[in-house]
């Protein structure tokens, strides 16, 4: 019974949606789309819905906003993320370390 704010993305590309709604066969009472965080996470602190962002984007912007992350479901939702480089960058150092730090960020 709430309305759910997300980005302008087709529900079947978001996960709420995927993993959590439609498995359990039910749906937000509305659906609202902001195109920016900023915007979206003012709508969620003023009570006008609720919104399904990464736990580190939640706390980034809590400070400036009255919010507080939960966890959806027992595990949450884990996400794998690919990135895709040109082969004539291959050995720019930058892109090394990112990828470095991207796979390990606790090393």
């Amino acid at each position: 019974d709430e309305t759910l704010i997300t980005y302008p993305v087709p529900a079947e590309r978001l996960d709420i949606y995927t993993q959590f709604l439609q498995p359990a066969g039910i749906a937000p009472r509305q659906q609202k789309q902001i195109e920016t965080t900023d915007i979206m996470l003012v709508m969620v602190a003023h009570g006008r819905g609720i919104a399904v962002l990464p736990r580190w984007l939640v706390e980034e912007y809590a400070s400036r906003f009255d919010l507080h992350s939960m966890r959806i479901g027992k595990r949450g939702i884990a996400k794998q993320i690919f990135l895709g480089r040109r082969e004539a960058d291959e050995d720019l150092q930058y892109l090394k370390d990112f990828v470095h730090f991207a796979a390990d960020p606790q090393g």
